[in-house]
């Protein structure tokens, strides 16, 4: 005689155990994993994914206890992040525009930080050409968020930013 739908549903559910939450890997932690997934590119695809919505997510999240390192993009964050927008895949570039834009707007030194970083303002206004919609279209608004300050503003216009949109 065979179960009923809902109580082979039921049993499934039962054997599924949670997995505690771990705490959000730190930035040495991050740059150390994803320098180590970059050197080995194409199998570690997965592990650059779930670094950068980990890198992504601290930026974005306000946690109520205090963080003894409140800024998760550090200098060595910062040195991948024209790898990482350089990156064949699409999602990898499109991610890693994302945080550069999240990142300008979380303080002004960052985002004095960023636009200061030659590499990664190149980077940004290359994307703005690419084929992929997602990835364009992320490299426009990180350069909008760029542009919230006057030093970012300042930047852009030295890499002639306006005429690369056009």
């Amino acid at each position: 005689m065979e179960a009923p739908e809902s109580e082979m549903k039921r049993s499934t559910k039962r054997r599924r155990k949670k997995h505690p939450t771990s705490p959000a890997p730190d930035a040495n932690t991050l740059f150390a994993v994803l320098l180590s997934a970059l050197h080995h590119s194409s199998s570690s695809l997965v592990t650059i994914k779930r670094c950068l919505v980990q890198l992504r997510l601290s930026l974005t999240s306000q946690s109520p206890t205090p963080n003894p390192n409140p800024n998760p993009i550090t200098v060595p964050i910062l040195s991948l992040l024209p790898v990482l927008i350089k990156s064949k895949w699409a999602e990898i570039a499109t991610r890693s525009i994302e945080i550069v834009g999240a990142a300008s707007l979380v303080s002004f030194a960052m985002n004095e930080r960023i636009a200061l970083d030659g590499e990664i303002v190149k980077c940004l206004i290359s994307a703005l050409a690419s084929p992929e919609r997602s990835v364009s279209i992320a490299a426009c608004n990180a350069i909008l968020d760029l542009c919230t300050t006057t030093i970012g503003r300042q930047r852009l216009l030295e890499f002639s930013v306006i005429e690369n949109i056009m």
